[in-house]
Order: C-alpha cells, then sequence, then structure tokens
C-alpha cells in the first residue's frame, strides 16, 4: 500500500481512493502512449480550487495527495466524478475503450469520469495533489 495522506479528512468517499499502490503496473491492458501534461488553467490555491469544484455543483469536494507512483487498478464509481490537478501529474486510462490509450494530465488540468466508466489510475514521479469532486 502506498502512503495516502490526505490533505484533509475526506467525508465518507468509496473505498477506491484506499487501494493505490505505489509500483508501476506493467500489465495494463493500456497502450503506454502518454501525452505531455499541460496547464489548462493558472496556479490555483487549494481553497480556490475546491471552490471552483463547487461552484461546477459537486456537493463532496476535498483535496487529495498521492505518493510517487501509486497506481489505482481498473474501478469505477457509482457516480459523476472531477479531478482538478494541483500538483504533479495524474495519468488515466480507460481499459475498455478502443483505443487503449494513457493519458497524462498536470497542473491546472480538469479530468471527469462518467458514472460507471471503468478506468485505471497511476500518478507520476513526484506524486500528485488534486481537489476531487463528487
Amino acid at each position: 500500500m502506498s502512503s495516502l495522506r490526505p490533505s484533509l479528512s475526506p467525508p465518507a468517499v468509496s473505498s477506491q481512493h484506499h487501494l493505490a499502490s505505489t509500483s508501476r503496473d506493467t500489465s495494463s491492458s493500456c497502450d503506454d502512449t502518454a501525452s505531455k501534461p499541460e496547464s489548462t488553467m493558472p496556479s490555483l490555491s487549494r481553497q480556490d480550487a475546491e471552490a471552483q469544484v463547487r461552484s461546477w455543483g459537486f456537493p463532496t469536494v476535498y483535496t487529495w495527495t498521492d505518493g510517487p507512483n501509486a497506481h489505482y487498478p481498473p474501478h469505477k464509481h457509482g457516480g459523476l466524478t472531477t479531478h482538478l490537478i494541483l500538483s504533479g501529474e495524474f495519468t488515466v486510462c480507460y481499459p475498455e475503450d478502443e483505443p487503449r490509450k494513457k493519458e497524462t494530465f498536470g497542473p491546472g488540468a480538469r479530468i471527469d469520469v462518467p458514472a460507471g466508466k471503468v478506468h485505471e489510475v497511476w500518478m507520476g514521479k513526484e506524486g500528485c495533489t488534486y481537489v476531487i469532486g463528487e
């Protein structure tokens, strides 16, 4: 298990965030064609980022930090989730899609995952801090 450190005490959330490991999974069903992360908005403070995610209509919002090279195996959530990257890199793949490619995002990027969509996630070598909206 990785040394996950929530930046806040998150409210009751899906246990999926507790399933990360720090080893890179080389058996992924996704192509290793990650793109270079690009910032899509100016750097935000944690408070401003959480306020931004709330403004998008998410009732449950918290900041989460994963350690270097954390990995979440394929999983899905019951509702729409969003991830607003504050620092580090966040790579996601949708193994049931064709083509199955990995996409990497950096600070300022917003990643929405639809309800019930199977996805797999890796954090960069420096870890990743992001705001989650559920």
